[in-house]
């Protein structure tokens, strides 16, 4: 993850002047500040999204799409504008589901786009499948480690293993906007789902 650095001024945001040691001349902070360039937009160049965080809390999944010529503000500081495609977020929720007699929960997404989401669950003692969200999940009740359905990723996993064949489904799940009903069987004993609330 990248944090809005002191010798980065991202697009909007302000730029915090590092103070420098006297011992470092004016060469060797150029050579830093040249250097720390470098190795951002080797970062950007590497990974086609990177999670941006600023101070305004949010987290910004972002594509890089063009980067201005540094411009020696003096001191060692050089000034680039960055221009991205971003998705802002904040960081990820995790929910109980609420285990009760009528077999559904209430999940509210703070989202205000459709949102992938993750489901951790345990098998109840007495079954051996579980079913949450029309999907439903072959796992034994003796697992200590939940069945992972991750609508992120595109995973199913129980103890980092792919359990894919496990899982009766057709889609991942996905959250709406505001609150959603999550529908379980009596075979569901503990679960969770996690989300990024996701904003466009």
């Amino acid at each position: 993850m990248i944090k809005q650095n002191t010798n980065v001024l991202f697009a909007g945001m302000k730029a915090h002047r590092l103070l420098w040691p006297e011992a470092i001349n004016e060469s060797d902070r150029i050579f830093i500040a040249t250097k720390n360039i470098s190795d951002l937009e080797s970062l950007f160049a590497a990974n086609d999204l990177v999670e941006i965080k600023l101070v305004d809390g949010y987290i910004y999944l972002s594509t890089l799409i063009t980067s201005s010529a540094p411009v020696n503000a003096g001191d060692g500081i050089f000034e680039v504008t960055y221009t991205f495609d971003a998705i802002r977020r904040l960081p990820l929720e995790t929910i109980n589901i609420d285990i009760n007699l009528n077999l559904q929960s209430k999940v509210f997404c703070k989202s205000n786009i459709e949102t992938d989401c993750i489901i951790s669950g345990y098998t109840n003692y007495g079954y051996s499948i579980f079913m949450i969200m029309g999907i439903s999940v072959a796992f034994s009740p003796s697992n200590t480690s939940p069945a992972i359905i991750n609508g992120i990723d595109k995973t199913v996993t129980a103890y980092g293993y792919n359990i894919f064949g496990s899982v009766n489904m057709i889609n991942f799940p996905k959250l709406k906007p505001g609150v959603n009903s999550i529908p379980y069987s009596a075979g569901l004993r503990e679960g969770y789902i996690s989300y990024y609330p996701t904003f466009v």
